[in-house]
């Protein structure tokens, strides 16, 4: 995912399971990122403010990856 500084990512659980958005990978967290999508529908956001490349996993299912660039 591509965002410009100030921009806002939303995730939105898409499957009848728990997923999170938990910043980091599983070996080395962000404890301050951490969304739980509890059952489909359920969504969160982050607002990247600067610049760089963000890791992030589900803390569920940890070969499911992402990452953020800003």
């Amino acid at each position: 995912i591509r965002v410009s500084a100030g921009g806002t990512v939303r995730w939105t659980n898409r499957d009848q399971i728990e997923h999170t958005v938990t910043g980091g990978s599983p070996e080395q967290r962000i404890a301050a990122w951490h969304s739980v999508l509890g059952t489909a529908g359920s969504t969160a956001s982050r607002t990247f403010t600067h610049a760089g490349t963000f890791s992030y996993f589900c803390d569920r299912h940890r070969f499911m990856r992402g990452t953020v660039v800003v």
